[in-house]
């Protein structure tokens, strides 16, 4: 039954809802305007890509649209290439050798008959498809004079890989790969692309297995 008096209070508004008047700002306020913005803070303009720069490169044909006529590539300077194997310098008329450079494997045959010289051919043909299938050596034969011809298997890309398939290959000719030739009838060798220009010219096979002797006195 306690009843206890609360004193009337009033609450201040701090707006008056019942007023006309328009509600003013407060001046106090700083306004939130760009210039107040630190510069620091401020986003870097965003640099749009030129998309009327005619100077991209393109190496396929560009149709317009409102014209069927394709527009021309633009061509780019191709780097130059170092690491092309050249052929060995000839000069004078005289046989030169350089390792690095593209050799052919050559089986000398002297006075064979040609149907020994396709199946020797086709011998060789059958060995290396077996032997040697990722290389896929190609073997073809040249005529140099009446007596001589050459069977030839390559390129090889220099005179090493050359000797190291002539290793392989020579204990196995005379009981595998062509048996039917006697060891006096062929004998092996390599040659360059120059070398064999200069020896088609002269004929000269003897001066020329003499130079590769002197060049690889215990392989030929």
């Amino acid at each position: 039954n306690l009843n206890l008096d609360k004193p009337e209070t009033m609450d201040n508004r701090r707006v008056d809802l019942n007023s006309t008047q328009p509600v003013l700002v407060n001046p106090n306020r700083v306004m939130d305007t760009a210039a107040a913005i630190p510069s620091s803070l401020k986003a870097a303009p965003k640099k749009l890509v030129d998309i009327t720069d005619t100077r991209t490169v393109s190496t396929a044909q560009v149709t317009r649209k409102d014209s069927s006529a394709p527009v021309a590539p633009i061509i780019t300077k191709q780097p130059l290439l170092t690491n092309i194997t050249t052929a060995a310098p000839v000069d004078n008329k005289t046989y030169t050798f350089h390792v690095s450079d593209t050799q052919y494997v050559v089986v000398v045959l002297h006075n064979v008959d040609p149907i020994f010289i396709s199946e020797s051919r086709n011998a060789f043909n059958r060995f290396n498809q077996e032997n040697y299938y990722e290389q896929k050596i190609e073997v073809f034969n040249r005529k140099i004079t009446p007596a001589y011809t050459f069977l030839m298997f390559g390129p090889f890309s220099n005179a090493t890989n050359a000797v190291n398939y002539i290793d392989k290959v020579k204990p196995l000719s005379k009981t595998r790969i062509m048996p039917w030739l006697t060891p006096d009838k062929y004998s092996f060798s390599i040659i360059s692309n120059a070398n064999m220009a200069i020896l088609i010219d002269t004929q000269d096979i003897e001066g020329y297995q003499k130079f590769i002797h002197q060049v690889f006195p215990d392989k030929f």
